[in-house]
């Protein structure tokens, strides 16, 4: 839970200066936009490197949810996970994390609306006090600003999640992080098992009559899969 947030603001995103400018140049890549932004990083989609491991023996992954890039001609524009690090956008078809340190996630949602998401992935589990800091205010709405700024939330309203970065081994639900759309969330967690684990949307949120075709199957972009070691 974080218990100091303006502090935990302040320490983020100056550290995060150079991932905002990516963030900015991917939105103008996916969208199509076309006008420049100056930015002296490439915005690259590869493999996950590890390398975001910090000072205090803690692990920051930042995941970054996108709404409309372009899955193929047929079937247009799908939602999408990318893993932010270096300064550049990264495939999260295979992700690396360590296991016996504190991960801290934060996930940056450009996306809006809601969708169907089983009951039991409407609450936090896996992460400390079960809790989400979740931060309002990524989509640059007017109505943002009637709702409330920052909040740790356990159970999410069905009406407001569109995603979920869900972290499974087998048939066993190991992290559940709700995602509201254009919301800035944070949680940590830890994986004390080395080995291979799931990472799975559980909303229907791709293409398809069920929602499950498209993004929802193919590796890097709703799924994929966490190597621990």
């Amino acid at each position: 839970m974080i218990t100091d947030p303006l502090n935990f603001l302040n320490h983020y995103f100056i550290m995060q200066e150079k991932v905002f400018y990516a963030i900015v140049s991917a939105i103008v890549i996916i969208g199509g936009v076309g006008i420049g932004v100056a930015y002296d990083h490439q915005v690259a989609v590869s493999s996950s490197q590890s390398s975001n491991q910090q000072s205090n023996g803690g692990y920051h992954l930042d995941l970054m949810e996108v709404m409309d890039a372009n899955y193929n001609s047929s079937i247009g524009a799908q939602p999408r996970y990318y893993e932010v690090m270096n300064g550049t956008l990264q495939s999260t078809s295979n992700i690396t994390l360590p296991t016996h340190t504190k991960i801290t996630i934060t996930i940056t949602s450009y996306d809006m609306g809601n969708t169907s998401v089983p009951a039991q992935y409407l609450t936090a589990s896996g992460v400390l006090n079960d809790q989400v800091y979740v931060i309002n205010g990524t989509t640059a709405m007017g109505s943002n600003t009637s709702k409330s700024w920052s909040t740790n939330i356990t159970s999410f309203p069905a009406s407001k999640v569109l995603h979920t970065f869900t972290i499974l081994q087998g048939s066993s639900t190991v992290v559940n992080i709700p995602v509201i759309a254009g919301y800035t969330e944070v949680a940590s967690f830890y994986l004390n098992s080395s080995g291979s684990y799931v990472w799975q949307c559980e909303a229907a949120c791709g293409s398809g009559p069920t929602g499950w075709g498209g993004a929802m199957s193919t590796p890097g972009w709703m799924t994929g899969t966490i190597y621990a070691q």
